[in-house]
């Protein structure tokens, strides 16, 4: 019998051996920008798919987009709903692992890594033979397979980027197109077989914002199996340019940040290449006397600007931003360059961080296409403020304690645009501890659950009814800082919704035909609130606009402008264009004239160029360094001057 079972186990692992391959798993999500469970199942797959790349093919769906702005739904309707549509009937966030669809997201990792390693009698192959052509192989080693499969290709794009409504930005292995339909080439599987098949995408590519950003992505599925089952899976990137090609993941790029607090910025390096490659990665901050930055990678300081990222694995970084008791704010900028690709481009991300001082704009999603009014309007007024974009930057962070003095909270037009419970939290706080704010909004005004909730709840007034068509507005109660005040609102939408407060509200002006149309409270503590059911910049003239910011400034009290902290340099050495290919100018700006050198180093600290030696003036010096006979690389250039010397960092390119 032993001897029997010995010989059962001998002849299976020779039959394994001979005719069988190691499966892949395909994770299928559907998911829309628009749904808020979607982003959280996004985000996990955004950090699981990268540590198991080699293991997984992912295909991303997109389907019921929440508007026409939604690159992922627009661009493939039909395949995305089709394809969505074979598991479900339709809600989302929704994940299929090899054709079996996982009412849980959150075990799907788990269910993919369990099934990568299952034995299929298929390989795939992929192969890019030109600009949007595929062509697939597929090889059956078993001489007693006989089934009809169905083989689809499809052109999925990497690391697109889109401000999505629920927070996200950016989507690994989105699907573009699918060939030949999203059911597949049906093919008849019949012993040992080798099958070639071509998909031509060509036609296709306006799909794919970057081709060198998209995989060819080909699996092979049994439709006659009850759960519709994933037999094998394969990819390969569009072309050899992924060798070196890489992505930084960051969580957001601008914070605000009380006094005496820090905050951070998590990113990360991903080399998405097929080898181990290496970058330069270096940092400029420009922020306040007193500001604390550093830079830290696994929780150790960076002080390196090169750094080596095996394939298909993360460095993360974290980068603290500390105000030290100033207000003001701080500007970091992170360069990386990849250093073995000839062709790969310097990239630059901005991190910024406010804290407290005159004047912070807070931006609903309605409101975006007003900002570059107000950027002139503040210019005008010489204000310096800080800008929270909520369809740029996501969910307002806690505005409570923070140390702006005044928030303007711009709505837009919008009839639907809901406050918060922490929204509304975060409000009161701020004015319970001093702040100021002025809130505008062409709609009926933010609401809480419902139309009576804003006012009551944050107001204190009450609700009293609508008016239709206003055409302007006047001061009224007199001995107010709005007493004597008109204007006309011809700006105003033709179906614009004004409030009219009830007799207990503190009522600062009037529509022409009768109804108040602002609020004004102030809180016991000091802060002082102004609601305007109309949008600022809906005043057509511009002298009555500026006559309501002054009484608006004026019932404050006032900016303290002149003690503002505004960000100071301390360089004395700049560098221009950087990178740069032919000649680069280096630019010395002193105090006093002194005497000085400026020179060349390469990476390792030799130095490669003396490019000055003498009298510097107070006016300036500049040097041109030109046709350096160097290879593509990082560079420093060095001045040393009155015993002090600074650097600055230079990419030169060929």
């Amino acid at each position: 019998m032993k001897k029997q079972l010995f010989c059962v186990l001998i002849l299976t692992a020779v039959v394994v051996s001979c005719f069988s391959f190691t499966r892949r798993s395909l994770v299928e999500i559907n998911t829309n920008t628009g749904c808020g469970s979607c982003k959280s199942a996004n985000d996990w797959l955004d950090e699981w798919y990268p540590l198991h790349i080699d293991d997984i093919c992912v295909l991303r769906y997109h389907t019921s987009g929440p508007d026409a702005a939604d690159p992922f739904y627009i661009t493939n309707q039909p395949q995305n709903n089709q394809r969505a549509g074979m598991y479900s009937l339709g809600f989302v966030p929704l994940m299929i692992i090899n054709g079996a669809r996982q009412d849980d997201w959150s075990l799907s990792g788990a269910l993919a890594e369990s099934e990568a390693g299952a034995y299929t009698p298929f390989e795939l192959e992929v192969f890019p033979i030109d600009t949007g052509i595929c062509r697939v192989r597929l090889t059956c080693e078993d001489g007693g397979y006989d089934d009809i499969l169905n083989l689809c290709c499809v052109l999925n794009e990497d690391t697109a980027h889109y401000d999505a409504p629920n927070g996200q930005t950016m989507f690994y292995q989105t699907m573009r197109y699918m060939l030949p339909n999203p059911f597949g080439e049906e093919i008849h599987i019949e012993g040992d077989t080798i099958i070639e098949l071509d998909f031509d995408f060509r036609e296709l590519l306006t799909y794919c914002s970057r081709y060198e950003n998209c995989w060819f992505t080909v699996f092979v599925q049994d439709f006659t199996s009850p759960d519709s089952v994933i037999i094998q899976c394969n990819k390969r990137a569009t072309d050899d340019l992924l060798d070196y090609f890489h992505d930084i993941k960051t969580d957001r790029f601008r914070e605000l940040v009380a006094p005496d607090d820090t905050t951070v910025f998590y990113f990360g390096v991903f080399n998405f290449g097929r080898n181990n490659d290496q970058y330069d990665v270096w940092f400029e901050e420009d922020v306040p006397d007193g500001w604390m930055v550093d830079i830290r990678s696994g929780g150790v300081l960076f002080d390196s600007t090169r750094i080596a990222v095996s394939s298909a694995s993360l460095q993360d970084f974290e980068l603290r931003m500390s105000p030290c008791g100033d207000v003001g704010y701080g500007d970091v900028y992170l360069h990386i360059t990849a250093v073995d690709d000839p062709e790969a481009r310097l990239e630059t991300f901005h991190f910024k961080a406010y804290s407290g001082g005159d004047m912070l704009l807070i931006s609903s999603s309605a409101a975006t296409e007003d900002i570059p009014y107000y950027d002139d309007f503040f210019t005008d007024h010489s204000i310096e403020y800080g800008l929270w974009s909520m369809e740029e930057h996501g969910l307002l962070p806690d505005i409570s304690d923070l140390a702006f003095e005044a928030i303007i909270w711009n709505d837009g037009i919008n009839l639907y645009d809901s406050l918060m419970i922490s929204d509304r939290e975060g409000m009161i706080g701020f004015l319970e501890d001093g702040g100021k704010m002025l809130i505008t909004s062409g709609s009926i005004g933010r609401d809480v659950g419902g139309d009576l909730d804003f006012y009551h709840n944050c107001l204190g007034v009450d609700y009293d009814g609508l008016e239709f068509g206003a055409t302007g507005v006047m001061g009224t109660y007199p001995g107010s800082f709005f007493t004597g005040y008109s204007c006309a609102l011809p700006g105003l939408p033709a179906e614009g919704f004004l409030i009219r407060a009830g007799a207990g509200s503190e009522g600062i002006l009037r529509l022409s035909t009768g109804p108040t149309c602002g609020l004004q409270k102030t809180f016991t503590s000091g802060g002082k609130l102004i609601y305007l059911s109309f949008m600022f910049e809906s005043i057509s003239n511009e002298a009555e606009r500026d006559d309501l910011w002054n009484r608006i400034v004026q019932f404050w009290g006032g900016f303290s402008i002149d003690e503002r902290y505004l960000p100071k340099s301390n360089c004395i050495i700049s560098a221009s264009p950087n990178p740069f290919n032919s000649a680069v100018s280096i630019k010395i700006d002193i105090d006093e004239p002194s005497k000085g050198t400026i020179e060349a180093f390469d990476m390792s600290g030799r130095r490669i160029a003396e490019l000055y030696h003498g009298m510097i003036s107070a006016e300036g010096y500049t040097v041109r360094w030109q046709n350096p006979d160097l290879p593509t690389g990082l560079y420093f250039i060095r001045v040393n001057i009155a015993g002090r010397s600074e650097e600055v960092k230079t990419l030169l390119i060929k």
